[in-house]
């Protein structure tokens, strides 16, 4: 049959061994497509995946509920706004980013975004260099219109590689320099790209690179190099051509062996990378507040006049309206050695002055750590987190922290796109180190709104322990709303508690005196008052909707017991096993108008609440029996 013919051909063909070009060609294409789902322009990024065959290799050990996201194993590391020089070469060219302006927030005031804007009239260019200037700053009307009002920096580096390349087109050499191409973009773009993205985007450091890639090596080569399948039919088969299966078992192995050296190089490189991040990193300058009452007079004179010190207090505490008639000394300048004597509470700060004057004004202290009673760190988080840990270890009482909502007025930025999962890796790498600063009793606090919520609950839960919680607040921080398209607008955040340990407790505000007086009575617990076992409101009021806290007491001249008596599911009740004693009256929670209701208590606390003498039984004229509660 010529069909039959023309499959076992194929099928030979199939089986035989593959020319050496075709072998190295296979080899290669398997180490690209296994290397190009993690990388992207050199960088690592854990892609997305949509294939059914192309799935990571999670490492989940079998925990009842296991917490994941795209940069878990990942340090998330800030880098802030990084303003320093950039210059590279280019066919022998060099090529500078002149930063000439730079408008950055101030204070923690979140406002307008900024960006990387060159000034492309200014560009100049001769034989041997090319200087391009750039400002740090908000767009302005005209460039809003023409990049967006809410674009992202690599909008504005495709349309100044467009002017820039126009400005310097008369210059042969400066445009074939701007113009080479590295890949597939030019020189100019992919160095804009790293500057404006290594001057103010996030990136991440992976942990654990080497052992991350080889799990996912294994995975691909058993999924997409040689299968199990292949294996099998190697293994059983009595034919001859198994000489192309066999050559797929070499091909796996050459790739594992090819792919493991590269893994390790860039494991290596990855490891020096977080070797430096983890790095205890240097204190560039301390100063000190300290109130003139603290200060010896004999720097008054030098204080007078300090300009910078006198411009912060103008700023602060707006000293120069300060009226002599009514207080003291006349406000002048420069100060005068009087005002200072007139005005103790004034805080100096020893960064408008210089080391020498600081040096001689703390010498004066005997233990400056222990008049210390502040301190505030000005760093990236993370590395100052580390910084207080050797000092402060398990020494402090709470910790409040009020991180980023990862709302669009505070994005992530970095370019996997991977939102939440960078606020994840943020909150990950930064509460632990937190967490070690608390002592045993101490109290971890989050504020929060909807957009994390619930994935900071899950992480907390993971990190303190789920039994730690001690409870989710939720704050009523704008009654009118925030306004939304769509839905309710929200009216609330959430203040998130957890403990160190289950010895961490949530402290109660002190009484007030009006709250004070319904406790009349003392005993050695403190203050106290009574209130009726009965409930007469609120859920689980009456018998029938919840008929286990419907049960007899025995009452006597001076006790009260719980009887022997044993649940019946099947009716609902509770079922006496012994009648009462003599003397002894049977109350149950009955009101005034024969309504069946319910203790405020079940069996269990109740009998608790008896070995401490916590109840009381109270009897009027009629003989009727009322129990009360501490």
């Amino acid at each position: 049959m010529p069909v039959m013919k023309e499959y076992l051909t194929a099928k030979a063909q199939h089986d035989s061994p593959k020319p050496r070009a075709q072998r190295q060609e296979a080899i290669f294409n398997h180490l690209y497509t296994f290397f190009s789902r993690y990388y992207e322009t050199g960088d690592f990024i854990p892609r997305r995946r949509y294939a059914q065959t192309e799935r990571y290799a999670i490492p989940y050990n079998g925990e009842e509920i296991y917490l994941h996201w795209a940069n878990r194993e990942q340090y998330y590391v800030k880098s802030g706004d990084k303003f320093s020089a950039y210059q590279f070469t280019a066919q022998g060219i060099s090529i500078n980013f002149d930063l000439r302006e730079i408008d950055v927030e101030k204070d923690n005031v979140k406002g307008t975004k900024r960006f990387f804007i060159p000034i492309v009239d200014e560009v100049a260019c001769n034989n041997s260099e090319i200087r391009i200037p750039f400002e740090f700053r908000t767009l302005t009307d005209a460039e809003k219109e023409r990049y967006g009002n809410r674009t992202q920096q690599d909008k504005i580096n495709d349309a100044a590689e467009e002017d820039i390349i126009a400005r310097v087109s008369s210059d042969f050499n400066a445009l074939a320099a701007l113009e080479h191409r590295t890949g597939d973009m030019t020189t100019l773009k992919k160095h804009l790209r790293a500057y404006t993205r290594g001057n103010s985007a996030d990136f991440f450091i992976h942990k654990d690179l080497g052992g991350f890639l080889t799990r996912e090596l294994d995975f691909y080569i058993k999924n997409e190099v040689v299968q199990l399948n292949s294996l099998l039919e190697i293994l059983h088969s009595s034919e001859g051509g198994g000489e192309g299966r066999i050559e797929s078992l070499e091909t796996a192995r050459t790739v594992h062996t090819l792919a493991s050296d590269i893994i390790a190089f860039l494991a290596h490189l990855e490891e020096f990378q977080k070797r430096l991040w983890l790095k205890k990193k240097f204190v560039l300058s301390t100063h000190y507040c300290i109130t003139l009452d603290r200060v010896p007079e004999e720097f008054y004179p030098e204080i007078a006049a300090n300009t910078p010190q006198r411009n912060a207090w103008k700023h602060l505490f707006s000293i120069e309206e300060i009226n002599g008639n009514l207080i003291g000394a006349d406000y002048a300048e420069p100060l005068t050695v009087e005002f200072l004597k007139q005005h103790p509470n004034l805080v100096l700060d020893t960064g408008h002055f210089s080391p020498d004057f600081k040096d001689r004004l703390l010498s004066h202290f005997d233990n400056l750590d222990a008049e210390t009673d502040g301190l505030l760190i000005h760093g990236e988080n993370f590395q100052a987190l580390n910084l207080l840990t050797a000092k402060y270890r398990e020494s402090l009482k709470a910790i409040y922290i009020d991180p980023p909502y990862n709302t669009n007025a505070s994005a992530i930025l970095y370019k996997n796109d991977y939102k939440d999962s960078s606020w994840m890796s943020l909150m990950a790498d930064r509460i632990p180190v937190s967490r070690e600063l608390l002592s045993e009793k101490g109290i971890f606090c989050v504020a929060i709104d909807d957009v994390e919520a619930s994935n900071l609950r899950l992480l907390l839960q993971q990190l303190f322990g789920k039994g730690n919680e001690l409870g989710i607040v939720a704050v009523c921080s704008n009654p009118g709303g925030r306004k939304r398209p769509t839905g309710f607008a929200p009216a609330h955040e959430y203040a998130m508690f957890f403990g160190i340990t289950e010895t961490s407790q949530v402290g109660r505000l002190e009484w007030t005196a009006e709250q004070l007086e319904s406790y009349s009575e003392i005993d050695e617990r403190g203050q106290f008052g009574w209130r009726s076992l009965r409930k007469s409101g609120g859920p689980n009021v009456l018998r029938s909707s919840s008929p286990r806290l419907f049960y007899p007491l025995f009452v006597g001249d001076d006790y009260i017991r719980i009887p022997n008596m044993n649940w019946d599911s099947g009716t609902r009740e509770w079922k006496l096993s012994e009648t009462p004693r003599h003397g002894e009256k049977i109350v149950l929670p009955i009101n005034a108008q024969d309504k069946e209701m319910t203790w405020g208590y079940g069996v269990e606390t109740l009998q608790e609440m008896l070995a401490l003498s916590e109840l009381s039984a109270t009897r009027d004229a009629n003989d009727n029996v009322r129990i009360r509660f501490k």
